[in-house]
């Protein structure tokens, strides 16, 4: 009888004890979890959030650094000239030299593609289309002809009253840039760029305004090649910031085909607005 007892309450105090349920610890000696969401935004990346040896819930932080675009596509505003030729020309003026100041080009370039090469996204090459328009103001009152030995050769109007006399191109552009942008983590970035622009020549023409011995004012137009080269190649440079820029470019091939006229490279230098 003593015996039963002892054992009874035995089992009573057995049973009074919470039992622990047991539980597995991975390699690290405590319960992770992680949570991994369904969907992750483009330009998100996922960073774990640790406390201790925990793995906590998954958090968002977004890409710091912008997308890559670059500056090509706009309008850009320039003053044109022609660089001198390396022997004079023989007679008592140059009819190949033009007025600095009232030759000008006008670029339009309305379509621009980019290739970030650069993790930070501020680095890349531009490319795209667009069309540039020249105007070559001569300097003296002549304009330009081809003539019989397949070469240029000047026109002047002596018993005339001259206004303006041009020369005029029109070109598709293709570029090829390198684009640099800084500071890195900024939307609005400043940027340096610099590379090739291939031309390829759509239309050419001179324009003459005189007027005659009686005043009455006449506007003399002569469409064709003039022996200008079908395909140039400027080097051009940009800085700028946000949709303003300065910009400048130099043509390392000739103005005019080879033995057609003297050895002239067109420049300019001018300021854009991006879009």
């Amino acid at each position: 009888m003593r015996i039963t007892f002892i054992l009874l309450l035995l089992l009573l105090c057995f049973l009074s004890i919470d039992a622990k349920p047991m539980v597995e610890k991975d390699t690290l000696g405590e319960v992770s979890t992680i949570h991994v969401p369904p969907h992750r935004g483009k330009g998100e990346i996922i960073l774990p959030k640790i406390i201790g040896q925990k793995i906590g819930a998954t958090i968002y932080q977004r890409n710091p650094n912008p997308r890559f675009r670059g500056h090509w596509s706009g309008y850009y505003y320039g003053f044109l000239n022609l660089t001198s030729p390396d022997e004079p020309y023989p007679g008592s003026v140059d009819p190949f030299a033009m007025d600095g100041g009232t030759s000008f080009t006008m670029q339009f370039n309305f379509a621009q593609y980019n290739i970030c090469l650069s993790r930070k996204n501020n680095f890349g090459i531009v490319t795209g289309f667009g069309f540039e328009y020249q105007r070559f103001r001569f300097e003296y009152d002549n304009s330009i002809t081809k003539n019989e030995q397949h070469s240029l050769s000047p026109i002047y109007y002596l018993d005339t009253d001259v206004k303006r006399s041009s020369l005029k191109n029109l070109y598709l552009s293709i570029p090829a840039l390198l684009e640099w942008q800084f500071p890195a983590r900024k939307k609005q970035r400043a940027y340096l760029s610099a590379g090739a622009v291939a031309g390829f020549r759509l239309h050419t023409k001179t324009k003459v305004v005189y007027n005659d011995e009686n005043g009455k004012k006449h506007k003399q137009k002569d469409s064709g090649n003039f022996y200008v080269n079908p395909v140039k190649v400027d080097l051009q440079a940009r800085i700028g910031y946000r949709a303003v820029c300065l910009w400048g470019s130099y043509s390392l091939t000739r103005t005019f085909e080879k033995d057609k006229a003297p050895d002239l490279h067109s420049y300019s230098i001018g300021l854009g607005i991006t879009i």
